[in-house]
């Protein structure tokens, strides 16, 4: 039908999650019949935790909350599976166009880069370390 207005990625994903804080506040106003049960039976009570009787404060706290966990996410699954394969959970989240060959193969090198420096660098603190380890000892002794 033409007449029928879709959305936009962003749209959706806006209204996603406009549509959970106002669901956690008791507003089913943008709540779908067929998952939201609130929306035809207002006569339920929404279970706790809820953002019911919050704040602007308080909803803005689990706002943030959100974007920690989705944070964590992302550095859980870079820290686990690389650089790359992160981007590409953040893509297909997104629903972003993928990445081409020749982005894999830059992100791959950046990623490769990164990991070198990293090891320069614990190789330099080590080293480091090692230096005042033996520093100490050899204050500690002429005491």
């Amino acid at each position: 039908n033409k007449d029928i207005i879709t959305p936009t990625d962003q749209e959706l994903r806006e209204l996603q999650v406009e549509g959970l804080l106002k669901h956690l506040q008791d507003n089913h106003s943008l709540c779908l019949n067929e998952v939201c049960w609130y929306k035809d039976n207002p006569e339920l009570e929404l279970a706790l935790p809820n953002l019911k009787k919050s704040t602007i404060r308080k909803i803005d706290e689990f706002c943030n909350f959100l974007k920690s966990i989705f944070r964590l996410s992302a550095t859980i699954i870079y820290n686990n599976d690389g650089l790359t394969q992160m981007l590409i959970q953040v893509c297909d989240f997104c629903r972003a166009k993928s990445f081409s060959e020749q982005d894999l193969k830059n992100i791959e090198k950046m990623a490769k880069d990164r990991n070198s420096q990293k090891l320069c660098k614990r190789e330099q603190i080590e080293s480091r370390n090692k230096k005042r380890t033996i520093e100490y000892k050899t204050k500690r002794d002429d005491l």
